[in-house]
């Protein structure tokens, strides 16, 4: 994707400064100034309608819901709960930072190379490298990394054969799921641990981490017949480059984990510095090159402003609809006890499957999740709020290589030219409802332990 050239109009212009007002006012607030929530709306009602034209009709529907929320909230209590907003700010600033790198990666030799490495291992190595190594590319590079993959493969359609090439994109877009079950990086994580603060990620992350690679190490199992015959063996430098990236992406991970232990700031805070840094020397390293030109950097800045609007508006309106019912639900003294355990067991054991119904049925994550957290966090056991996290990210990761309406789902699909259906349910159907039954069973056998 070519860099804009310049600022064309007013509109990129406001969008950049929205950008650069989002960016800013985050890194303020974890400098320790606050930002008044009011400013943040007045913000985001401004954003959306700046760029009504990229509001689809989920975001449209949410947006009317909060609002009514909002609104009843004021009559029946005389205040306005605007936590919800404040806390979706640094879920803004990630995703624009995730979406201005996207044309950075698309102008690096070596995110292309590391593509080119994943997808032309021999016959037995094929799947093991798509899956991990699309789960890698995504980790830092989200939806960018899983289509750099897709690119490749279908480029190679006619040497695999139709089966195999089933199977690989199948493994792709379960690496690229993946990343919703533990990934520091991943917005399903930073959306649930910003809801339930009382899970750290440091006590996180090693259960995410063992989940994920039994996760993918599941989908090699279903798919390992077609990759038993034929190939060489992995040599002595194919293991030292597995160890290291392993190594590498646990140590990142850990390293973010203690540097929030640590210094007593949140994960999205942490992971909002270390994806701005990234993206500043990224740019600078481009600039050396001469590959990106200074005078680009805002075309490119109000573009990703713009291209995550439908995105953002599900993230605000969802964690306001959830924060105003729960708060609502729990004045009102209809969930003032909280859930008896019985009732959380029954609960975690049904939020997987909630979670993929909703998304088979458009409701993206973003919303269903977000809505989730603020209704369930409030009332939930205190000693069971670890399988309050667990069920609600391995929803989403499964909602992510499953389900017709997720984005990756429908930009593969557009890509190698078949339907979004077919791609989740005919090509990733048999994993999705697999790994919701094993979500489903240890969640609820773990909240039932945690509650004894």
């Amino acid at each position: 994707m070519p860099a804009p050239s310049a600022l064309p109009n007013l509109h990129a212009a406001l969008n950049l400064l929205i950008g650069i007002f989002v960016v800013f006012g985050v890194f303020l607030q974890i400098l320790g100034v606050s930002t008044s929530g009011w400013a943040w709306l007045f913000a985001f009602v401004f954003y959306v309608g700046l760029n009504y034209r990229m509001v689809r009709t989920n975001g449209a529907i949410l947006l009317a819901l909060s609002a009514a929320a909002l609104l009843l909230a004021f009559y029946l209590t005389g205040t306005v709960d605007l936590e919800g907003i404040v806390r979706a700010s640094f879920l803004f600033a990630l995703m624009l930072l995730f979406r201005y790198v996207a044309p950075l990666a698309d102008q690096t030799d070596e995110i292309g190379t590391m593509a080119e490495l994943v997808v032309s291992r021999p016959a037995g190595q094929r799947y093991l490298f798509v899956t991990f190594g699309t789960h890698v590319m995504a980790m830092l590079l989200h939806i960018g990394g899983l289509m750099f993959v897709i690119a490749l493969l279908r480029s190679r359609m006619s040497q695999l054969g139709p089966a195999v090439y089933r199977s690989l994109v199948a493994g792709a877009m379960r690496g690229f799921g993946a990343n919703s079950i533990w990934s520091p990086f991943a917005i399903a994580v930073l959306v649930t641990l910003s809801g339930v603060p009382s899970v750290t990620y440091l006590h996180f992350a090693p259960v995410g981490f063992f989940v994920m690679v039994c996760y993918l190490l599941t989908g090699y199992l279903l798919e390992r017949p077609l990759f038993t015959t034929g190939g060489r063996r992995l040599t002595s430098e194919d293991r030292r480059l597995i160890c290291w990236v392993a190594f590498a992406v646990l140590a990142l991970s850990l390293a973010i984990a203690g540097i929030a232990h640590v210094s007593g700031y949140s994960l999205i805070q942490v992971v909002f510095l270390v994806v701005l840094a990234g993206a500043m020397a990224w740019t600078f390293l481009l600039i050396r090159r001469g590959v990106l030109q200074l005078r680009s950097l805002g075309g490119m800045t109000a573009q990703a402003v713009a291209s995550v609007t439908n995105e953002n508006v599900i993230v605000w309106t969802s964690n306001v609809l959830g924060i105003v019912a729960g708060s609502m639900l729990v004045n009102a003294g209809w969930l003032h006890e909280g859930f008896s355990p019985w009732l959380a067991t029954l609960i975690a054991g049904l939020l997987p499957g909630f979670i993929v119904l909703c998304a088979v049925l458009a409701v993206n994550p973003l919303a269903s999740v977000a809505i989730l957290v603020g209704l369930l966090n409030p009332v939930w056991p205190e000693a069971a709020k670890f399988w309050l996290v667990l069920p609600l990210v391995w929803g989403w990761g499964a909602s992510a290589g499953g389900t017709a309406f997720m984005a990756n789902i429908l930009l593969t699909a557009k890509q190698i030219g078949v339907s979004s259906p077919t791609l989740a349910y005919g090509w990733n159907g048999r994993f999705t409802l697999i790994t919701v039954v094993v979500f489903s069973i240890v969640s609820a056998c773990g909240t039932a332990l945690s509650l004894m």
